[in-house]
């Protein structure tokens, strides 16, 4: 561990390998945790230098005493990981919701293609899901400014928010779904509701 710059990469590595574990439920990280198990590697090996050259010819240095930077290194993945941890449960109550929104518009896309819905339900949707991207889109800026604030309770109430602007579009939607499809759905959106 004499290249912290290295060693950094080896530990966002590990960190995103082991986030592609836990947060497989939560797309975002699971994205995240991805990118670094890819990304990290092949950093760490564009700071590592080739065996073809001495220390001496490279002009390397002699170690310092005490190798304090890789346990910084360490500790700042580490303290990354657990701020990560701490959002994850609210973050995947967000993605959750807005999930659980496209797989309803996906299956009621399904039943209009098979001629189970109305022009006039069809419009009733639209306005109603229109609605909710509305406010989908303001529950973002607000969750990222409130969780940038460090403000959690703002940051549930986003959610809560979020969460009572899908109940219009569900109550169209849902009777147009299979009835175990819309009970599996509506579980989720519940669970969601409570972080």
């Amino acid at each position: 561990m004499k290249s912290w710059k290295t060693t950094l990469c080896g530990v966002l590595a590990i960190v995103g390998a082991g986030m592609t574990q836990f947060f497989h439920d939560t797309p975002m990280l699971f994205k995240i945790g991805g990118f670094l198990a890819t990304v990290a590697p092949a950093c760490g090996l564009l700071f590592a230098r080739d065996n073809n050259v001495t220390s001496e010819q490279a002009g390397a240095t002699a170690p310092r005493s005490g190798a304090g930077t890789p346990f910084l290194a360490l500790a700042a993945a580490l303290g990354l990981s657990a701020l990560m941890v701490g959002c994850a449960g609210l973050n995947r109550s967000i993605i959750t919701v807005t999930d659980v929104v496209d797989s309803a518009m996906t299956e009621y896309a399904d039943a209009q293609v098979r001629g189970l819905t109305t022009p006039a339900l069809d419009a009733k949707v639209k306005a109603a899901h229109a609605e909710y991207q509305k406010a989908a889109g303001l529950a973002l800026v607000a969750y990222q400014t409130a969780t940038a604030n460090g403000d959690k309770p703002a940051a549930l109430a986003t959610l809560k928010t979020l969460r009572e602007a899908v109940d219009p579009l569900f109550d169209l939607i849902t009777p147009k779904l299979a009835a175990d499809r819309a009970v599996t759905l509506s579980q989720q959106l519940n669970q969601a509701a409570a972080p």
